[in-house]
């Protein structure tokens, strides 16, 4: 149809028009904002709002949800990269763990070691620290050899921590492993990290846990791990099986199954199974089937979902409130 100008007119394609094209292309969808989340034969790629594909599906797990305009990806081997909201890989895969961005400045581990990249993917702080914590401003704690350190966003240490700072971060020495115990688990590991009260373990590319005291909970299995334990859990990644969870006390409480999830919220999880969504429990039960198109974390003992473009409040058994 011609306009007054005698030019074509084209229609804009609406959003639900997209997704129901991208529906027919990927096995799954997720809306994520600024851009979708797309599954296709096992792997995930990005997809701009109006279609277009940004990066092809090659990662072979996702983070939870996009923190600070960051999503983590996990690559198999490759290993663990970050790519942004507006679908640009900003670090290619190439780390043994990571966690969210957090103040601009993201913690990245490789071969045992920390480090942090900035938002533009720069490895600000090279990976030499046995531990970090997250950037405060532009000052971290990091731990290097039994000693704590607060270092500038530059890598380099400004002051030695007090002792009155020793005792409010996680990072005091009763908490890190005893040497001899350390030294036994790297030996037999490839990368053995310090995560409160549990080790994790890397061995040929594989992820497992280890008690403080150096008993193996669980054999390295996993592709990928999560970030961090949050709220005393990790979510798991095992390939081509999905996605679980494993407690800090080392105990797998969700087998993997999902295709995607989040982390724990006031007890619980949104999981995603065949582009729908539900929740599971600290005791990983699936308490809230995955059949809603979209969810939000609980907030106490209610959330808000989304059904056939219906938005709903459920309680924690699944039910409209």
């Amino acid at each position: 149809m011609a306009n007054l100008n005698g030019t074509n007119k084209q229609t804009k394609p609406t959003s639900k028009e997209i997704m129901t094209t991208l529906k027919k292309k990927y096995d799954d969808v997720i809306d994520d904002g600024g851009i979708y989340t797309v599954r296709k034969n096992g792997k995930w790629g990005f997809v701009s709002k109006d279609g277009k594909e940004l990066i092809a599906p090659t990662f072979t797990a996702l983070g939870d949800e996009f923190v600070g305009g960051f999503i983590i990806t996990f690559n198999g081997s490759k290993g663990i990269g970050f790519v942004s909201q507006k679908g640009k890989e900003i670090v290619k895969s190439k780390y043994s763990s990571a966690r969210d961005f957090h103040n601009g400045f993201a913690a990245v581990c490789l071969n045992g070691k920390w480090g942090f990249v900035d938002e533009k993917g720069k490895e600000i702080v090279k990976p030499i620290y046995d531990s970090v914590e997250n950037f405060k401003g532009s000052k971290a704690i990091v731990t290097l050899k039994g000693k704590i350190i607060q270092i500038g966003n530059d890598g380099k240490p400004l002051v030695s921590a007090s002792s009155s700072l020793k005792s409010a971060t996680s990072l005091t020495t009763k908490k890190l492993s005893p040497k001899e115990v350390m030294t036994t688990l790297k030996k037999k590991y490839d990368d053995v990290i310090d995560d409160g009260g549990v080790y994790t373990v890397r061995k040929n590319g594989k992820w497992g846990f280890v008690s403080k005291d150096g008993k193996e909970l669980i054999a390295p299995t996993f592709t990928a791990l999560g970030d961090e334990f949050v709220g005393g859990f990790i979510i798991t990644f095992n390939g081509s099986k999905g996605i679980g969870f494993v407690s800090q006390k080392g105990k797998e409480i969700v087998k993997s199954k999902y295709s995607s999830a989040r982390d724990f919220h006031n007890g619980f999880a949104a999981v995603c199974l065949n582009g729908k969504w539900g929740f599971v429990d600290e005791k990983g039960k699936e308490i809230v089937k995955p059949k809603y198109d979209s969810v939000e974390n609980f907030k106490g003992t209610e959330a808000f979902v989304t059904l056939k473009g219906k938005k709903l409040k459920i309680g924690t058994d699944g039910l409209p409130r």
